[in-house]
């Protein structure tokens, strides 16, 4: 059941990217940790703001709200890196035949003041995370989701943390469209208790 969970949020996450990105998720052979870079931080506490909406797998709304966001993104103040754009997933609920969560896209501020109708924001927590950074083509992103979720996390000694949200981080290295293009995935993670 742990596993399944896992599997269903990381399909969801997948179907997002894929989705919003126009990639497809017909993959054939999935990368290995040698061609997927990650490492293991801890995240300070980071606030975002941006457009947030509740959606499902089943009605995928995440490409809209892009779309909707990217016209009004240089209304938010206080930004702290104008080249980061996150994707933040977070308060999944399982429903019989589909999943529901919420997202926000949007640029990390210092300040909750001024913010721009129709924006909200979401307070991160400090938290780790394993930052897979995926590079080259998005013909591509759905093989390093399905290394994640399939190989990486079921074989190793970390355990997916649902009570962190799920990040993408879109930065000066992302060129939609060209194969040097570059993003990170954030998976939050429980370290594992030495004993």
């Amino acid at each position: 059941m742990k596993y399944a969970k896992l599997l269903i949020i990381g399909m969801c996450i997948l179907l997002l990217s894929c989705t919003f990105l126009g990639v497809s998720t017909k993959q054939k052979v999935l990368p290995t940790e040698e061609q997927i870079p990650v490492k293991i931080v801890k995240k300070e506490a980071m606030t975002i703001v941006g457009m947030q909406i509740r959606t499902s797998l089943g009605d995928n709304k995440v490409p809209k709200l892009w779309m909707k966001f990217s016209p009004r993104e240089n209304e938010i103040k206080h930004v702290i890196n104008p080249s980061n754009f996150w994707g933040v997933s977070f308060d999944y609920e399982y429903k019989k035949g589909d999943t529901e969560f919420s997202h926000i896209v949007g640029r990390e501020v210092t300040s909750t003041d001024d913010i721009p109708d129709g924006m909200t924001f979401i307070e991160i927590p400090v938290s780790t995370y394993a930052v897979f950074t995926h590079k080259g083509s998005l013909d591509s992103l759905g093989k390093t989701y399905n290394y994640i979720f399939s190989q990486w996390i079921p074989q190793n000694k970390y355990k997916y943390d649902e009570s962190a949200p799920q990040l993408e981080l879109y930065d000066e290295r992302f060129q939609y469209g060209l194969p040097d293009s570059e993003m990170d995935i954030y998976v939050p993670i429980i370290e594992p208790i030495e004993q």
